[in-house]
């Protein structure tokens, strides 16, 4: 007869699991904290280039255009670059939104002359937590 107060044993492959999930925790908790990912806006705009200044004109957000700054990066082409304005005007409102056109000044691309290109505003970088917490809480109000 057993006696139902004696220790049970666990096997040595139910501890081994367990300290290999612990252990895996640990080190997924730690890579999510320390690495950082890029964090930024693909945008759209109509590709130029006159006698060697090539130049991308785009309509943003004016709530974004605010938020700029030279030391910015912008990605065209799988190339990344300073950010560098030229000007910024003709506001515009659609649907209770406001938007500004911008140039930026870019070198020179393999692109056809007023042609629609994409880019990417590099704004900051979060950690994995961070860009978790943003896409759970959802879209900023108006």
């Amino acid at each position: 007869m057993n006696n139902r107060f004696s220790l049970k044993k666990s096997r040595p492959k139910v501890k081994l699991l367990r300290m290999f999930g612990f252990v895996w925790t640990l080190v997924f908790l730690y890579f999510s904290i320390t690495f950082s990912f890029e964090v930024g806006t693909l945008y759209e705009g109509v590709y130029s280039c006159q006698k060697n200044v090539c130049t991308i004109v785009s309509y943003l957000p004016v709530s974004e255009i605010v938020k700029l700054d030279d030391s910015q990066q912008i990605i065209v082409n799988k190339q990344e670059e300073n950010l560098e304005i030229l000007k910024i005007n003709n506001l515009e409102v659609v649907n209770n939104v406001a938007f500004q056109e911008i140039t930026i000044k870019i070198s020179k691309q393999n692109f056809y002359e007023n042609q629609t290109v994409s880019f990417f505003l590099k704004q900051d970088s979060q950690n994995m937590w961070e860009i978790l917490w943003q896409n759970l809480k959802g879209g900023d109000a108006l």
